[in-house]
């Protein structure tokens, strides 16, 4: 399944894009998935989109099944308010990887703060901002007037390119979130056993 890990590259010249895809070994047969393996392939599909450790996720669940509503659904929107999420959604760095190594080096500031933790889950209203003499400044421009002219910039963050600054305008839905097929009540499932 492309989980779209590699930036740029997954838009224009992605291996899974090609008309047959093998399954990895030599002589491997696809075999079907139990129903435990099932539920454990698409806890493995959020853990390496988001690039979390099993100990974070289930750190996520349990503050996702204290919140009112879906806990998958929450685990979602919990993950997705990430700061090194939200860096990568407002189009300042080309992939989630390169968020998370930008915001752990100190560049972004938050509400006037260095936040190097990118683990921090931001709230509504929060400002996030390159710092002005950071030597990426020129490059997070770039990255953002290019990803505003391709129209992938969700509607849950206004941003600002000229001054390296987005916020964190409203509370995303779970139909909104571009993020591939990922069924969260299977997840649900897999952990309330």
């Amino acid at each position: 399944m492309k989980l779209f890990l590699k930036g740029r590259r997954c838009f224009n010249k992605c291996p899974m894009d090609r008309d047959v895809v093998y399954p990895p070994g030599m002589h491997m047969r696809r075999q079907k998935l139990s129903g435990y393996g099932t539920l454990l392939s698409e806890k493995q599909k959020i853990r390496w989109y988001y690039g979390l450790t099993e100990r974070q996720l289930l750190r996520y669940w349990e503050q996702a099944t204290r919140q009112k509503g879906m806990p998958g659904t929450n685990l979602l929107l919990l993950l997705e308010r990430r700061l090194d999420v939200l860096v990568f959604r407002s189009g300042m760095s080309q992939s989630l990887p390169q968020a998370r190594q930008w915001v752990t080096h100190s560049h972004f500031e938050v509400n006037g703060k260095i936040l190097n933790i990118p683990s921090a889950v931001l709230n509504v209203g929060s400002i996030v901002r390159i710092r002005p003499h950071s030597p990426l400044f020129a490059t997070v421009v770039r990255n953002v007037k290019e990803r505003q002219e391709l129209g992938v910039i969700p509607g849950w963050i206004q941003v600002k390119p000229e001054e390296g600054s987005f916020i964190f305008v409203r509370n995303m839905e779970r139909s909104e979130l571009p993020i591939p097929e990922i069924e969260e009540r299977l997840v649900a499932e897999l952990y309330s056993r």
